[in-house]
């Protein structure tokens, strides 16, 4: 359990990287994307006990 809920937190701090302005912002998003697509990814099939990402 303790995996998911790992994972769980990592995603709900997600959005707190997707910061600044004008030409920077888009990277950061496009960044956020792709670590929530993993990060989904992993949440939706955790490892089993004793193995780790």
């Amino acid at each position: 359990m303790s995996g998911n809920h790992d994972v769980a937190v990592e995603i709900a701090n997600l959005p707190d990287a997707v910061r600044g302005h004008e030409d920077i912002k888009p990277g950061n998003v496009a960044a956020y994307r792709d670590a929530l697509t993993e990060a989904l990814q992993r949440f939706r099939t955790p490892a089993k006990a004793g193995e780790s990402w």
